[in-house]
């Protein structure tokens, strides 16, 4: 031991220095997560990102598109005329039909039938052949087979206009047939007036004088009367309130010879059946054409 006591010794010594000049291992460690936690906190942190897929990509073109394309105006609407129907004969192995170009509307197709005779086909699909006038009053005026003849001056109606038109009152005391016989007498004066109401002068007897319409029966006839029955244009030319008082004859007769005339019912019109149709059980006719439907004849 004594030989080999310098050398353990200075080993040990040795091992001492290395000891003590060397960190501890816990404490090296410790320093060593120091530091990468100081390196780690001044890196920047990674942003998170989307994946962009196909649909994301299209909204986003659309998006663009729209934003910058303008929004194309409305065309304008252009309305061109209908053709128009030429007349063509009728006739085919199904039956009689009008043969035309025009397509149907509110306004009938007209045509010729192989005898001659001219035709329609009203919006419906039905067809008529134009005849000659027919009825009970072919023979009679425009008027009268309209069924706006003036009823009587002596009508229950009518008396209350000549009573407001007298040039003098009623004597008190005259009611029903006296009241209408004084009305009715030749000596009897009466104010007249135009239909707008300009006093036109007085007349001796109620024969000088017509019942003056509102609005002239003609008008009234085009307008609606030939929607109606003849008999239903009478009782509505009974009605007081169609006329506006007393007219001086020669001067109605020269106003209405200024305002529309009659015109001639028509299946076209859509007119009552009963002023046309000879087939209609309440057919009345007139000076008019009448009109006979047509059966197709089938093969």
């Amino acid at each position: 031991m004594g030989k080999f006591a310098p050398a353990v010794a200075s080993a040990r010594t040795t091992r001492s220095r290395a000891r003590l000049q060397a960190p501890p291992a816990a404490k090296t460690r410790a320093a060593v997560r120091a530091r990468g936690a100081a390196t780690t906190s001044l890196r920047p942190r990674p942003l998170k990102t989307v994946p962009i897929t196909v649909a994301t990509r299209k909204q986003a073109r659309r998006a663009a598109r729209t934003a910058k394309a303008p929004v194309p105006a409305a065309p304008p609407i252009v309305q061109r005329p209908a053709p128009a129907a030429s007349p063509a004969p009728l006739g085919t192995r199904r039956g009689v039909h009008l043969a035309i170009a025009a397509s149907r509307s509110s306004i009938a197709a007209t045509g010729q039938t192989p005898g001659g005779h001219t035709a329609l086909e009203t919006p419906g699909g039905t067809q008529w052949r134009q005849l000659s006038p027919a009825g009970p009053h072919a023979d009679h005026s425009r008027r009268t087979a309209a069924g706006f003849d003036n009823p009587g001056h002596e009508h229950s109606q009518m008396l209350p206009l000549w009573q407001k038109a007298a040039a003098s009152p009623v004597p008190p005391g005259l009611k029903g047939k006296q009241a209408k016989d004084w009305l009715m007498d030749p000596s009897r004066r009466f104010d007249t007036h135009s239909p707008g109401g300009t006093f036109t002068g007085q007349i001796m007897g109620h024969g000088e004088g017509v019942l003056g319409h509102l609005t002239s029966a003609g008008l009234l006839f085009n307008t609606g009367g030939h929607l109606r029955t003849r008999e239903q244009n009478l009782a509505a030319n009974r009605q007081t309130a169609v006329y506006h008082g007393i007219e001086e004859k020669r001067h109605s007769a020269a106003s209405g010879s200024k305002e529309p005339g009659y015109e001639s019912p028509r299946p076209d019109r859509r007119s009552d059946p009963s002023l046309f149709d000879r087939s209609d059980p309440r057919f009345t006719g007139g000076p008019w054409h009448s009109w006979e439907r047509i059966v197709p004849r089938l093969p």
